[in-house]
């Protein structure tokens, strides 16, 4: 049985019960969200110091102990000890992943890092000192228009992840240099995994 509070306008003797919800950390919250209607009255909390604005069942953040989880996990352990297609699969799925699990995930983002020929000229448009970050969250935003048509639409559905994956790739289509090559601004590490994908998907 839940916890429950009871609130009393001593103006007026009207009381409301308010129940309490646990998480899985952290202190209980107190469920508000009939008080307006029970006694005619909002909440007054600047900087949202003593409320929480959502559930969420991926991320735990209490700022005064220093404390940031995900999936349970430390981030500053996560950081140490996993790679960072580790740590999306611990996202997507809440629990690490096996070495077999990561190798079927590594093989489908590598099929999810193809860029659109059509997103390559898009950055035609940008100024020549365009910030980055405008430049990313443009390209972002033009990706859905691509993936717009009925089987994709159903893949995203089924695995919520092709949109973000070619966003490495690209960032390396950037046109700093524009007679540099996409593969050697790849990191070391995606580089690798990029060319033998190429070869592997049939790509010259």
């Amino acid at each position: 049985m839940s916890t429950k509070y009871e609130l009393k306008n001593l103006a007026t003797g009207k009381t409301s019960l308010l129940d309490a919800i646990s998480g899985t950390i952290g202190p209980d919250v107190i469920n508000i969200s009939t008080l307006t209607k029970d006694q005619g009255v909002f909440t007054f909390d600047p900087g949202f110091m003593a409320t929480a604005s959502t559930e969420s069942k991926i991320t735990y953040i209490d700022g005064d102990a220093g404390v940031l989880l995900y999936r349970g996990y430390p981030v500053e352990q996560l950081a140490e000890k996993s790679s960072f297609l580790e740590v999306a699969t611990l996202l997507i799925n809440g629990t690490l992943p096996s070495k077999t699990e990561l190798d079927a995930f590594q093989n489908s983002i590598m099929r999810h890092t193809m860029v659109n020929e059509q997103l390559l000229r898009f950055f035609q448009g940008f100024h020549h000192d365009a910030h980055p970050m405008a430049m990313v969250s443009a390209v972002v935003a033009s990706m859905s228009q691509l993936m717009t048509c009925a089987p994709c639409l159903a893949n995203i559905k089924a695995q919520p992840r092709p949109i973000p994956l070619p966003i490495p790739v690209t960032m390396a289509t950037f046109p700093f240099n524009r007679f540099e090559s996409i593969a050697s601004r790849l990191q070391p590490g995606l580089r690798a995994r990029y060319i033998p994908g190429l070869i592997a998907l049939g790509v010259d």
